[in-house]
């Protein structure tokens, strides 16, 4: 969590892209989200990213 119910997530989409995604969850649809952010990594990000899959 980034504050306030924000979520990120970082991962890797089928086609070898890098994305990062801050989400809201609905509190009045189960299971829904409300996407805030949504962006490519960054060079250095991607580095950090892969070391920590390690």
């Amino acid at each position: 969590m980034i504050g306030q119910d924000k979520r990120l997530v970082v991962g890797t989409l089928p086609d070898g892209r890098y994305l990062q995604v801050i989400y809201v969850p609905s509190r009045s649809v189960p299971g829904a989200v409300y996407v805030m952010h949504s962006r490519s990594l960054t060079d250095a990000e991607k580095r950090r990213f892969r070391r920590r899959m390690r």
